[in-house]
């Protein structure tokens, strides 16, 4: 039974809850992202961009892309969202330069993501 003050017949959405979800859908797709994975064989960061953020994780964690497909298992550690593709590429840009390296790495470990090496942090603080 649906919870009191929902419509919808046999559980299926009210026309507001499908119109959010085709909504963020749409947005989703209209985004781009920068991403940041940890190799866990040789705790190195791989930082990119894509328009398309799932099925580029695919073919990351597949073996389908040449830069990282002997550096598997992957895990993303780090999302960030733009609203332009120019956007997204400076952000990778300034994440592959030694300054924006040093700061990303530092950023990482303050959300407790990486530790003081570097490395995945396996025990984060509760």
């Amino acid at each position: 039974m649906r919870p009191s003050g929902r419509s919808g017949v046999h559980g299926s959405p009210t026309l507001l809850e499908a119109l959010s979800g085709v909504l963020f859908l749409f947005i989703f797709l209209l985004m781009y992202y920068f991403y940041v994975l940890y190799s866990i064989k040789d705790h190195k960061l791989y930082k990119g961009f894509s328009g398309d953020i799932p099925s580029r994780l695919l073919k990351h964690f597949n073996g389908g892309v040449n830069s990282t497909k002997f550096r598997r298992p992957l895990v993303l550690i780090h999302l960030e969202s733009f609203d332009s593709k120019s956007e997204a590429i400076a952000r990778e840009s300034w994440s592959k330069s030694l300054e924006g390296g040093i700061a990303l790495k530092q950023l990482l470990v303050s959300k407790g993501i990486l530790d003081s090496n570097f490395s995945l942090n396996l025990n984060p603080a509760s």
